[in-house]
């Protein structure tokens, strides 16, 4: 196997992982936080919000974000068929599209379209770029390490599709 191939290959699970990880320990893998003394409010790959302990506030889905996993998912079964295609092209759409999911995250934040983001101004104080990253005291916020994930996935399934030989 070609090292193209398999650099998409793991692009595409990396990708996958960050989508699916922050549902199981939101904690450590959902793609935005707020950290507060006793628990924390946990936005996922799909969009949506887990309260850690629950209760929490209940908070819509967050829709830009849920388009912003669905195109991590898509982006990485594009990756996973340029391996087993060795399509370039397909590639190099599926880093692309897996690229272009998180990012979605950072337009909600910035123009605060979700509630969940609503919710962050009100608790925070802050708003647009603001809520990118920051704290006040024990309470914390910001991206967090599934965003890197997917992010991180979509350079590797990027350039993976890149190097796969047709």
């Amino acid at each position: 196997m070609g090292t193209g191939k398999i650099v998409a290959i793991v692009g595409a699970v990396v990708g996958i992982l960050s989508v699916l990880l922050g549902l199981i320990l939101p904690e450590l893998f959902s793609w935005y936080r707020l950290s507060v003394p006793g628990g924390g409010l946990y936005l996922t790959g799909f969009g949506t919000d887990i309260f850690d302990p629950s209760p929490g506030p209940d908070l819509e889905m967050a829709m830009l974000v849920l388009v912003g996993g669905i195109l991590v998912i898509v982006g990485a079964v594009a990756c996973l068929a340029s391996a087993f295609v060795e399509n370039k092209m397909i590639g190099i759409l599926g880093g692309l599209l897996m690229i272009v999911g998180p990012l979605l995250l950072i337009v909600d934040v910035i123009t605060g379209m979700s509630e969940f983001m609503e919710f962050m101004e009100f608790f925070t104080g802050d708003s647009g770029a603001d809520l990118l990253f920051g704290s006040v005291g024990p309470v914390d916020w910001g991206l967090w390490i599934g965003f890197g994930m997917a992010i991180g996935g979509g350079v590797i399934g990027l350039v993976g599709g890149a190097l796969v030989e047709r």
